[in-house]
């Protein structure tokens, strides 16, 4: 089964990984890294790791907050290390993780999942604004 790592700056990640477990129900191919300011890239490094050695030889989607940032950066030297199996994106987001829980079967293409991320960002007042106009 693909397991899903969301990982952040601060505790955006658990967060987002809460919120979608509290709408959806937990699942344990959903997992969330936290870089606090006491960490270092190689504690980060290590805890995902320590994390996906459970689940050697299967696809890995890494989702990071931000391009350029530490979490990327970690997740984009473990995939050098597992290209065959890992997948790294950035711009996390709620309607991303939901889309990919949602997709019980596991063959959620990556084209989907990006397409999920960005249909979550929608400008409602402007569509507000199109409704109370007409």
């Amino acid at each position: 089964m693909t397991q899903l790592v969301l990982i952040s700056h601060g505790d955006i990640a658990v967060a987002i990984r809460d919120a979608a477990f509290d709408i959806l129900g937990p699942r344990n191919d959903v997992h969330a890294l936290a870089l606090r300011i006491s960490d270092s890239p190689q504690s980060l490094a290590h805890a995902l790791q320590t994390l996906l050695s459970a689940y050697a030889d299967e696809p890995v989607i890494l989702v990071c907050d931000i391009a350029g940032g530490t979490p990327a950066n970690v997740a984009l030297k473990y995939w050098l290390q597992h290209r065959e199996t890992t997948t790294v994106y950035t711009g996390l987001n709620l309607s991303m993780v939901l889309v990919y829980m949602q997709d019980n079967q596991g063959h959620l293409s990556a084209a989907s999942l990006l397409q999920a991320a960005h249909d979550g960002i929608i400008d409602i007042s402007g569509r507000a604004r199109n409704l109370t106009e007409n």
